[in-house]
C-alpha cells in the first residue's frame, strides 16, 4: 500500500510541469496487529506424554495386601484418610 502511494506521488510529481510540486498528503498510520501473548510455561517444547496410573495398575498390589483378615483394618484406614 505504501509503495502504491509513493508511486502515485512520484508519477504525479514527474508528470506536472508546475514549479512548486504539491506536497504529498500524509497517509494515516495503520497499526500493525500484534500477536497475542503466549500463555503457559513459556517453553516451546511439546508436553511429554505422562503414563497416568489406572485401577489395573494397583489391582495386583491391592489383592496381595488386602485379605479376608485385613480388609476391615484397610477399610478403616481408607475412611480416615479420605475427607468427609
Amino acid at each position: 500500500m505504501k509503495r502504491l502511494m509513493l508511486m502515485l506521488v512520484f508519477v504525479a510529481a514527474c508528470g506536472s510541469k508546475k514549479e512548486d510540486p504539491p506536497a504529498p498528503t500524509p497517509t494515516p498510520a495503520v497499526p500493525t496487529p500484534t500477536p497475542p501473548p503466549e500463555t503457559g510455561s513459556g517453553s516451546a517444547a511439546p508436553a511429554a506424554e505422562v503414563d497416568v496410573p489406572t485401577e489395573a495398575d494397583f489391582e495386583e498390589e491391592a489383592s496381595a495386601r488386602i485379605t479376608e483378615k485385613t480388609f476391615e483394618a484397610e477399610l478403616k484406614t481408607l475412611e480416615t484418610e479420605l475427607p468427609q
